[in-house]
Parts: structure tokens; sequence; C-alpha cells
């Protein structure tokens, strides 16, 4: 014999109101000072212009995409090693690009760690970085979780961030 379970529901009006103080993290700042604060210990800065067109990068992501699915790792490395040489064609004289040894076989995490800033190519892969602080312009807005657009006054590279959300 199968015995019935009974399946209580429970309604938002039995639960009661949660109030917002409950659900904040303790950890983070509730001033804005603090806020501020919090959002400068992180170094955000500008990558510098992009060195490529978007034109040139859609067809990179394409090939990388299929070499992730198709799990090819050999094919991935050489390509990482293509867009190396790319990238060193880019850079200023005297800059080296990064040559982070390869990852263990099948880290595809790591892999893309140094894929993708070769992919993109923007100035601070290849020492043309801009470093303007972007934590400049983020505090100036309020911490709402909107996005938000910004040119980089000093090369301008058009920048975009997600206002931190503190409540």
């Amino acid at each position: 014999m199968s015995e019935e379970k009974e399946t209580q529901v429970i309604t938002a009006a039995d639960v009661g109101t949660i109030d917002a103080a409950m659900l904040r993290d303790p950890e983070l700042p509730d001033t804005r000072e603090g806020q501020e604060a919090h959002v400068k210990s992180v170094a955000r800065r500008c990558r510098g212009p992009k060195l490529v067109s978007d034109e040139d990068v859609a067809p990179r992501w394409d090939a990388w995409r299929v070499l992730r699915d198709e799990d090819d790792w050999d094919s991935a490395l050489d390509m990482v090693q293509v867009l190396r040489k790319i990238a060193q064609s880019h850079a200023t004289t005297g800059f080296t690009v990064s040559k982070v040894p390869d990852p263990e076989k099948g880290d595809w995490a790591a892999l893309e760690r140094i894929a993708f800033p070769l992919i993109r190519l923007r100035g601070a892969t290849v020492g043309k970085g801009c470093g303007w602080p972007l934590n400049l312009e983020i505090v100036k807005h309020p911490f709402d979780g909107a996005e938000h657009v910004t040119t980089c006054p000093n090369c301008g590279n058009m920048i975009s961030w997600k206002a931190p959300v503190f409540d």
C-alpha cells in the first residue's frame, strides 16, 4: 500500500515580512564613506584602447568556442601561441607579452585566463595600458546596481560597469 504524503503550502502571509536589515551582509559597510573605501579597495583600472577591431575579434571568439566545444586542447594551445605573436606585434618597444606557462592539459579555465586577454587585445596586454583608476568614476554614482558607461579621460576607451549595491 502506498501512503500519500501531505503537502503543506506556506504562503507569504504565513511567513510575514522579512526586514531588509535581516538580509544584509553584516560584513559590508553601511556608511557612504565606508562603501567608497570598500569600492576603492579593489583596483579597477582602464585597460587602454582596443588594438583590434570588433570585426577582427569576432572570428577569434568563434574559433575559440569551436575548440572548446570540441575539447581540442592542442589546437587551443596553438591558437594561444598565434595570439601571443599577434599581441607582441602590437607591443611597445621593449615590452614582452606575458609568457605564462601552459596550464595542465584539460584545465580550460586556466587556459582561458591566458587566451581571453589575447583575444580581446587591449592596450594593457601589450604594455599600452592606460591605468586610469575607474574607481574615481564609480564613487561619483549611486550604489544602486545600475549599468553605467563612461569614456576614459586619458585614452578615450569606453568603459562599462555595474554599480555595486550595499543594501
